[in-house]
């Protein structure tokens, strides 16, 4: 019952960083940090499962570090108006922190475990 709100916050959080990014100067900055911060704890995360190690691991950083470095670079360039290009690396840097938490609820509608009981409502 949580997911709405959380759905809520998500997207008044991304509205937000994505206005700062035309902000003043130091705002800009807010969600390049809080993308490399949210990377690293997910690669940390991830490191602690070794069937996800393999193929997750280097997705994550390999993305995450693509999209701080593009994000990076935008909020060094100084531009108070948005362009396509600034919106599209936004959106594809935001989808980056859904990969691993995609993933970890997959799995858990496919292998029976957690909340799936929608699943096997047939079976009851």
């Amino acid at each position: 019952m949580m997911a709405p709100s959380i759905a809520a916050l998500v997207g008044i959080s991304y509205v937000t960083f994505v206005n700062w990014t035309t902000s003043i100067r130091r705002r800009r900055y807010t969600f390049v940090m809080a993308l490399a911060v949210t990377v690293g704890v997910q690669a940390m995360i991830i490191a602690g499962y070794s069937e996800w190690r393999s193929w997750m691991l280097p997705m994550v950083i390999g993305a995450g570090l693509l999209a701080v470095i593009l994000l990076g670079w935008q909020a060094i360039k100084s531009r108070s108006e948005k362009d396509k290009s600034q919106a599209v690396v936004h959106s594809a840097a935001f989808l980056i922190l859904f990969i691993a938490p995609f993933a970890w609820s997959l799995t858990s509608v496919l292998y029976g475990s957690g909340n799936a009981a929608f699943l096997l409502r047939d079976q009851i």
